[in-house]
This record gives C-alpha cells, structure tokens and sequence, in this order.
C-alpha cells in the first residue's frame, strides 16, 4: 500500500492512533537520540522524526528477530506471516534478510542514533546506512500519517531522507524497477557494509561514537 492509499484508508480517531499522537508530541530534547541538528535543518518535526521512526523501527526489527530465531536457520523475513521491516527494504534481496542481518540492521540504527548525539550531522558512509536512513524516516513518516499528523514541511520524513543522502541513486537501484543491482554494482547486497560514500568525513563520523 503506498503512502497515500494508507493515508486515504486510514480512519484517524482509534484510541491506538490518539497514543501515537501524544507519542509524536511527547518526543523532545530529552529523548536518547534527540538530534539537535536535524531540529535546527528541519525544524522540530525532523528531529522527533528520526527519534520516534528510529524508536519504532528497532521494536519492529526486534520482533522480527524474535520471530526468526524460532526458525531454522537461513529463515528470511519474507517467510514471515507479516513483516512491516520487510515494507521498508529493497525487494530485490528479500531472501537475505535474515536473523543475522537484522541483528545488523538494528546496529546500524543505534549507530547512527550515537552519532547524532551532541549536534553532529547523519552522514552516510555505506549502503546499509543509507538503508537504515530510509528505514527510519519510513517508520516515522507511517506513524505520522496513523496520527493524521501533517509535519512542518521542512520536517517531511520522506523530503528528510533525500537531503541527508544527497543524492536519489539508493531509490533507483534500490526502491524502484527500473534497474537491477548486479554483484560488483554499488548497490548489491554484498556490499552494503562497504565504505563507499563521504570517505574524507569517515574519521568525523567516528569521533562522534560516545565512548563506552
């Protein structure tokens, strides 16, 4: 279902939806992945964006594990009755998702959270950190629209997602049927955890990992 169809069948008045609501309004600079940077590029909306979608997105990765490592292993997601992770990543090599790259999966989003701690920029160094973006924004821009919540239009997850990849090269290789990743592409699953993009910033990215 694509996001205006889930929008124009959506009844917006469910006790379910009110609580995502107040969920959208109760996210602030408190929250563990505020980041102050996205509030100033994209007014409040684009932080509590990235805080909420990045908070749903790994309870639903989450569950996703937890349903996987009840299966054998080399079980994907798509063998799942429903996933909503699954909705969110590229098609082409849904037979991959599996337990481990889930687990992966999460990591990087909880990378990326660290990383905006402290009013740092999201800069994107490899594919799967592109893919969480996109995912993150896509969670947060579904529970945006269950709670008939029209964001400032510089806080649209959907235009957020484009300004922090800079570029619409993950849509077309990945989001779309007009082309197909081949081994040794860019964007091949193979080498989703390769550096490939911003490698003169990969040591500012790093400095921003809080030290454990």
């Amino acid at each position: 279902m694509s996001k205006k169809e889930e929008k124009e069948n959506h009844q917006p008045a469910s006790d379910m939806d009110a609580g995502i609501l107040a969920e959208i309004k109760a996210v602030d600079e408190n929250h563990e992945s505020w980041s102050a940077w996205l509030a100033q590029e994209f007014a409040r909306d684009g932080a509590v964006a990235f805080a909420l979608g990045g908070d749903v997105a790994l309870e639903a990765i989450q569950g996703d594990i937890d349903e996987l490592s009840a299966m054998p292993r080399g079980a994907h997601i798509g063998e799942l009755i429903y996933s909503r992770v699954a909705e969110a990543l590229p098609q082409q090599f849904m037979t991959r998702y599996y337990f481990e790259f889930l687990y992966k999966l999460a990591h990087c989003i909880r990378t990326l959270r660290r990383r905006v701690r402290g009013g740092k920029k999201i800069i994107c160094h490899t594919v799967l950190e592109e893919i969480a973006v996109q995912v993150i924004f896509d969670f947060a821009g579904t529970c945006f629209t269950l709670a008939d919540y029209a964001p400032a239009d510089e806080g649209d997850p959907y235009e957020i997602v484009g300004s922090i990849i800079g570029d619409c090269d993950i849509d077309i290789w990945l989001y779309s049927t007009t082309e197909i990743a081949m081994p040794g592409d860019v964007y091949h699953f193979d080498r989703w955890d390769e550096p490939q993009f911003n490698l003169e910033l990969l040591e500012y990215s790093d400095s921003t990992l809080p030290k454990a």
